[in-house]
């Protein structure tokens, strides 16, 4: 991880469905975007008012994915967040190719709404 971060390489991973405090890799690593899940509609994005090792929360529960047999299944988990994360940072990375992954996470800062840190 430390060395795609080094290369300029934006890396978001979900993290632990069960207890987000109980490290999981990739997503502990201080260089990746990590992210949670949340029930919130759309593209919202939010992210944490403290130093939590999870710094995003995204759409992440009740997701509708297409399944095989050209069905759709309803899910939930932070995998399902993880996706939508990537998704808004790609559409920066289009507007700002240029960026350092530092510079990236800050602007997501931005862009979020601040919540507060689960107990």
């Amino acid at each position: 991880m430390d060395e795609a971060y080094l290369r300029g390489v934006h890396i978001a991973a979900a993290c632990n469905n069960d207890d987000f405090r109980i490290p999981e890799w990739p997503a502990y690593f201080s260089s990746v975007i990590s992210v949670n899940m949340t029930n919130s509609e759309g593209d919202q994005l939010f992210y944490f008012e403290d130093n939590s090792l999870i710094e995003f929360k995204a759409k992440g529960v009740d997701v509708k994915v297409p399944w095989s047999g050209g069905r759709e299944k309803v899910v939930t988990g932070s995998s399902f967040a993880a996706p939508r994360l990537a998704g808004i940072l790609a559409r920066l990375l289009s507007v700002y190719p240029e960026i350092s992954p530092t510079q990236a996470k800050a602007l997501l800062h931005k862009l979020a709404k601040r919540v507060e840190t689960p107990a």
